[in-house]
């Protein structure tokens, strides 16, 4: 899944049985590689499978647990690049 720029992620976590998946970005800006996260939850239209960025009360916690798991992946990723 594409971000709006065209990215596709370079990570992603996957909570609540697949129910809400976070999506990490490296995006290369002015001042070298930053990273942007985002979240969205799935849910079903019949038989088809459809994705959205608001989250029920249920999937607000796996969405908090995703973020939090996200910021430790990204950190590690950074301090592994200033490693190199």
């Amino acid at each position: 899944m594409a971000n709006s720029n065209g990215n596709t992620p370079i990570h992603r976590i996957s909570l609540g049985g697949g129910r809400v998946r976070l999506n990490i970005f490296a995006n290369e800006g002015k001042h070298g590689t930053y990273h942007t996260v985002s979240a969205s939850r799935m849910y079903r239209d019949g038989e088809e499978v459809k994705w959205s960025q608001s989250m029920r009360r249920d999937d607000a916690v796996f969405a908090e647990k995703g973020y939090a798991q996200a910021y430790d992946w990204i950190c590690e990723a950074e301090r592994e690049a200033k490693e190199e």
